[in-house]
């Protein structure tokens, strides 16, 4: 990944998403309830409430591992492989344009 790209690309503030998070959960609220219009309200169910918590619980898990991953440096070690791929595939491709003369 170029620098550019890296710059340009700004990731969540993970301290203020776990603080709304905790909010939310201290005020009693689930998220459906929270993301619902006030104008249409919609009653909690049991099976509302269930759907949200295994909702909540992939949330979880799937954020988990990418944090991990995050920080496990595999990312940038892959990107780095991507570039040099590029490049040397860039390089390549001036070569041959610069060797083998345009059809018609």
């Amino acid at each position: 990944m170029s620098t550019k790209a890296k710059e340009s690309v700004k990731s969540l503030p993970l301290a203020n998403v776990l603080q709304d998070l905790a909010i939310l959960r201290a005020s009693g609220m689930e998220i459906p309830q929270a993301l619902t219009s006030p104008m249409h309200p919609v009653p909690p169910t049991p099976e509302l409430n269930s759907s949200s918590v295994s909702t909540s619980y992939e949330f979880i898990r799937y954020s988990r591992g990418a944090i991990k991953l995050q920080h496990s440096g595999k990312v940038e070690v892959e990107g780095q492989r991507i570039e040099e791929i590029r490049t040397k595939y860039e390089t390549l491709c001036n070569v041959l344009r610069a060797h083998i003369p345009p059809q018609e």
